[in-house]
């Protein structure tokens, strides 16, 4: 995992394996987020702020949305790429609401909670394709493809990246099918673990060393800064 707090993503899984129910408060929630900004959110959670940063020092506690996938979380930003204050206070406003209705503890008044959003499909993506690339490796890769001339095997988080030697070796994988075998190998391993449907391939992709020379200075380090 990434950010998430484990306990959290936990319970996001088992929801949607329908083994948890959410609160009938967050039940309501979710509708009014998908009702008023078309998002799918899967779970929330209400918590005393722990996050350690000078801006929120005026608040006290945090109601989490976990949003299914980045196209939901992008929709609750601005043209900034911050949190959309505007939509962060009418989700705080419909909160209150709804914990007096409910008879819900705030412990806080409206001005004190802090609307937070969390990705669950980068997380739960990361852990699947981890559990993939733990037994991954550049030599076991050259043993199944001896053929396709992999000079590397490179991961970061859900991405994939087999590198080539050079861009001709590149080319000719592309032509005789090797890039496309690879790729559905490594999608068919992944999908084993995807028991949510998720995941769709698109984080596994072809370069080479001759790129990784050119542009980024020979560095990994630099290639996925």
């Amino acid at each position: 995992m990434i950010l998430m707090d484990k306990k959290n993503y936990r319970d996001t899984v088992k929801i949607l394996r329908g083994d948890k129910e959410l609160l009938p408060i967050f039940i309501e929630i979710k509708k009014f987020m998908s009702e008023k900004f078309g998002v799918n959110s899967l779970n929330f959670y209400y918590k005393k702020n722990d996050l350690q940063s000078p801006n929120l020092a005026d608040k006290t506690k945090i109601l989490g949305c976990i949003l299914s996938s980045d196209k939901d979380y992008k929709l609750m930003l601005d043209s900034d790429y911050a949190y959309d204050k505007e939509k962060q206070a009418l989700i705080t406003k419909k909160f209150v609401c709804l914990a007096e209705k409910y008879k819900f503890p705030l412990n806080a008044i409206v001005s004190q909670i802090w609307v937070l959003y969390e990705n669950f499909n980068d997380e739960y993506l990361c852990d699947i394709v981890g559990g993939v690339l733990d037994g991954l490796t550049k030599k076991k890769m050259q043993k199944k493809y001896p053929k396709a001339d992999i000079w590397e095997v490179s991961s970061m988080f859900s991405s994939i990246v087999i590198f080539y030697k050079n861009e001709k070796i590149k080319l000719e994988n592309e032509e005789n099918g090797l890039s496309a075998l690879i790729k559905n190998d490594l999608l068919e391993m992944i999908k084993k673990n995807d028991e949510f449907d998720f995941y769709n391939g698109d984080g596994i992709v072809f370069d080479t060393k001759e790129n990784l020379e050119k542009n980024y200075a020979g560095s990994l380090f630099y290639y996925w800064r």
